[in-house]
């Protein structure tokens, strides 16, 4: 498989997607990956916690934020997810900063406002 192949495969299969990672402190605490199509759908995860996933569909608004704002609202320590020695203070933050404050701000704004740091992966 030549080198192009390579690329022209990988752009197929993430084609649409942008994939964050949150870090505090510049350690990783989390994941915000955002599917982009007909809507948009927004996965977000603190790690050891539960994933939510938000939607938004329309038109003339950031359904980014949108999607990310909705699937942070869902986010929930008491949602089932088996994990031991899970600390759901950072999914609580997370929660916290992408929920609260002016619903004109990006999603990435409201994170870096509150002390998270965001790394793309995919994009």
């Amino acid at each position: 498989m030549t080198t192009a192949t390579t690329y022209a495969l990988f752009d197929r299969a993430f084609a649409g997607i942008s994939a964050y990672a949150i870090l505090k402190d510049g350690k990783p605490v989390g994941r915000v990956v955002i599917k982009h199509g007909a809507g948009v759908t927004a996965y977000i995860q603190a790690w050891l916690q539960p994933m939510a996933r938000g939607q938004a569909r329309g038109h003339g608004y950031d359904r980014a934020t949108a999607a990310v704002r909705a699937a942070a609202a869902k986010l929930s320590p008491d949602m089932e997810y088996p994990r031991e020695g899970r600390d759901p203070s950072e999914l609580a933050a997370i929660k916290a900063a992408l929920t609260a404050g002016n619903g004109g701000a990006r999603w990435q704004s409201l994170l870096e406002d509150a002390g998270y740091t965001l790394a793309l992966v995919i994009g």
